[in-house]
């Protein structure tokens, strides 16, 4: 069954959000059961939860039946791609798959790199709880900035980059500012995601939307210290963490520059 996209969300509304996370608009139920068909299924049906009382072998149910997976792992948001890490094309193809093609980006015309900065309903938070691995947090925007440099420098190229945020322009100043940087043309939540999966390297935000892009596309990320996506995508060298100063790991620019081989 598909998810029921058709929901009310007056959050992003109240905050002022520039995405309203109207997911109706965004997706289609593609080969899987919608409303009203979703609702009348559920309502005949005998559901079972996975994790507690899934039916012998054999049973023949006396009416449709659905079995209902719950998510209820404790530290999920350090744990969410464990299950799923080889499975990032596959799951980015099932994506673009009930994606409307309308948010379907073009293909990425030159090898780039992509910054990510959160901001909008993410809070402040101390240099000291962000290295101790806080979550929904905003980073300094002057980060981004730092961290594109010692990207650029550890490369030994001026990599075009792009800018996808939800702040505006007057924030993201610090980083806009610098040579060969632009901001990506508005759009909606899902076409920058997949946007982000284009990249050759990803300098990511502490936030869920990097670590979706970056395990979609495969991509390598920079992460600012204690918020980086190494331990989530279980991926060996092809992610790195960094206050913006110092030398990059070297295993992690040779990544980066297979993927620039790659594109």
């Amino acid at each position: 069954m598909a998810p029921r996209w058709l929901r009310p969300r007056i959050g992003p509304y109240l905050r002022g959000e520039r995405d309203k996370r109207n997911y109706a608009l965004t997706f289609h139920p593609g080969p899987f059961l919608w409303e009203p068909q979703r609702s009348l299924i559920r309502l005949r049906a005998q559901t079972f939860y996975a994790e507690l009382d899934l039916p012998e072998p054999g049973y023949a149910p006396p009416r449709p039946l659905v079995v209902v997976f719950r998510n209820a792992q404790a530290l999920n948001e350090r744990k969410m791609f464990h299950h799923v890490a080889a499975h990032g094309m596959f799951l980015k193809q099932q994506l673009l798959a009930m994606t409307r093609p309308r948010f379907i980006p073009q293909p990425a015309s030159a090898p780039h790199i992509a910054i990510h900065v959160r901001l909008g309903d993410f809070s402040v938070a101390s240099e000291a709880a962000i290295k101790a691995g806080a979550t929904n947090v905003r980073l300094s925007v002057a980060w981004y900035g730092r961290a594109l440099e010692q990207l650029r420098k550890g490369l030994g190229i001026n990599l075009p980059a792009i800018v996808y945020s939800d702040g505006s322009d007057a924030e993201l100043a610090p980083v806009l500012a610098f040579n060969n940087v632009v901001r990506a043309p508005r759009a909606a939540a899902i076409t920058d995601l997949l946007s982000l999966s284009q990249s050759c390297v990803l300098i990511a935000s502490a936030s869920g939307f990097s670590h979706w892009g970056a395990f979609l596309g495969g991509v390598p990320s920079l992460s600012y210290i204690g918020q980086g996506v190494a331990t989530l995508l279980l991926r060996e060298n092809e992610d790195a963490e960094t206050d913006g100063t110092g030398v990059l790991p070297k295993p992690f620019l040779e990544a980066v520059r297979r993927r620039l081989d790659a594109a």
